[in-house]
């Protein structure tokens, strides 16, 4: 009798585990559906402290959603920092940040921002090329205008004729 008293006890302790197990996972996809990454990631964590054998879902599928998060994490931070870079104006940098979220997931959002920094980026260097060769050549000779004061006062504007209409009665 109090091998099957110590059986139920165990039972009983094992279903409270698997509830609050189940409680934490499905707090963390609730999370990781909302894009809150990295909430996400530390309650799949906890799940993790009570995971005991033949619990679903798998100790594999928390670990690989907590490398999703991770990466998700990691791809947001690279996107985050080349929008950042680019509205600085700051072509090449962006280029980088977003060439390593690339490498974690292949966004064709990304890879839009990535052409549009990479023509950014050619006019910036053509104009600074541009630059550099007008500041190369022979200053220009060039003599200024008369003072306004010293200057004759010429026109050749003359006005329409202006042509009255009689109104018809």
């Amino acid at each position: 009798k109090e091998l099957l008293e110590q059986m139920a006890k165990e039972d009983a302790e094992r279903g409270q585990i698997e509830q609050q197990f189940k409680d934490l996972v499905q707090e963390a996809e609730d999370l990781y559906s909302q894009k809150q990454l990295k909430e996400a990631r530390e309650k799949y964590r906890k799940s993790l402290e009570f995971h005991l054998p033949n619990f679903v879902p798998s100790y594999q599928y928390i670990e690989e959603q907590i490398n999703l998060c991770h990466s998700g994490m990691k791809f947001l931070e690279y996107y985050q920092e080349g929008k950042l870079a680019m509205q600085q104006q700051n072509f090449k940098l962006a280029l980088q940040y977003f060439n390593e979220a690339l490498k974690i997931d292949n966004n064709p959002k990304v890879e839009e921002l990535v052409r549009h920094c990479r023509q950014k980026r050619l006019i910036q260097e053509r104009q600074k090329a541009g630059d550099n060769n007008a500041r190369k050549q022979e200053p220009l000779a060039y003599s200024a205008p008369p003072p306004m004061e010293d200057a004759p006062i010429q026109t050749t504007y003359t006005a329409p004729p202006v042509q009255v209409h009689k109104k018809k009665k």
